[in-house]
């Protein structure tokens, strides 16, 4: 009995392993067959996709067509209007353009007359002065001249003294211009008073 079950366990082994083979061979099937069912549908709406493309590049190479005709229409019309277009044949003689018909000769307009010169600026030019008031300020000698913005002096000027009644300017004579008045001048000087009361003229000369 003992060899009896013995020889009964390695039969009742290889039944179950051989079921359990058929069962995976079974879902493998399966598996394989849902696989080919997916990718025949895939072909198949590959299929309809390459079906579009083709219509849809048809179409644009049926627009491409229709637009490169329009194009070549359009140039053939350009081509009729210019040479529709008549040559005018009417020569003015000098002095005549043609009018906006194209039919007849009109006058020209004359020049417009030149622009008048402009007169070149007046260069000012320098002013003596003679000193009006003296006044003592610190190191300084303030004096106010008998000229201002009436001679055409201004603040931008330069002031410098006179040596004596002569018209040589002063050594150490440049004087600063503090105010210019209508008809008076103020300036400063670093001299002493007997030197400024030597040398009362002033000239009063525009900036270079």
């Amino acid at each position: 009995m003992v060899a009896a079950c013995a020889s009964r366990a390695p039969s009742q082994t290889l039944k179950a392993e051989n079921k359990r083979l058929r069962n995976e061979l079974a879902d493998a099937r399966s598996r394989q067959a849902e696989t080919d069912a997916k990718l025949a549908s895939l072909q198949a709406e590959l299929a309809q996709l390459d079906q579009t493309t083709k219509a849809k590049d048809a179409e644009i190479a049926r627009l491409r067509t229709e637009n490169a005709t329009s194009w070549r229409e359009l140039a053939e019309a350009r081509g009729r209007a210019t040479a529709d277009k008549r040559v005018p044949t009417v020569q003015c003689p000098q002095g005549t353009i043609l009018d906006a018909t194209g039919t007849s000769c009109v006058p020209t307009a004359p020049p417009p007359p030149p622009p008048p010169p402009i007169a070149p600026a007046a260069v000012p030019q320098p002013v003596t002065a003679r000193i009006l008031k003296l006044a003592i300020e610190g190191d300084f000698v303030v004096c106010v001249l008998g000229a201002g913005t009436e001679h055409g002096v201004a603040k931008t000027w330069r002031a410098q003294f006179l040596r004596g009644s002569s018209a040589t300017p002063l050594v150490g004579g440049s004087a600063e211009i503090l105010r210019v008045d209508r008809r008076t001048t103020t300036i400063r000087v670093k001299m002493t008073m007997d030197a400024v009361a030597a040398n009362p003229s002033v000239q009063l000369s525009p900036p270079p």
